[in-house]
């Protein structure tokens, strides 16, 4: 399922055209961007601190903490990511009992999935 036409620009890279259902970017902080949407359609957006990064790393200990970065990644497909997202969109929908306890496991996923 395509979206409306929609225009970005991040650093160097342009596109105009249309997005996918479940397309995944990621900006890293620091990095400026323009974006118009014809019909934006839903949109979910996720922001980290780089310190919460930083200590998944060091918890996980699955990277160099001191050099942890997220890299620009934009129309990529990505299930996991996908999977996290609804389950953070539809717990945002429903407050359900517990809503924090459910959420921050599931931050933690999502940020061990981008490290």
């Amino acid at each position: 399922m395509s979206r409306a036409c929609h225009r970005t620009r991040i650093e160097d890279f342009s596109y105009e055209g249309k997005q996918r259902a479940g397309d995944v970017w990621l900006l890293p902080a620091g990095i400026s961007g323009y974006f118009r949407w014809d019909d934006p359609g839903e949109l979910l957006m996720f922001i980290f601190d780089p310190q919460f990064l930083r200590q998944v790393s060091l918890e996980t200990k699955c990277l160099n903490p001191d050099k942890v970065e997220l890299r620009p990644t934009l129309y990529k497909q990505d299930s996991t990511l996908k999977a996290l997202a609804r389950s953070f969109h539809h717990e945002m929908q429903h407050n359900l009992l517990g809503g924090k306890l459910y959420i921050e496991p599931l931050a933690n996923q999502l940020a061990i999935h981008l490290l």
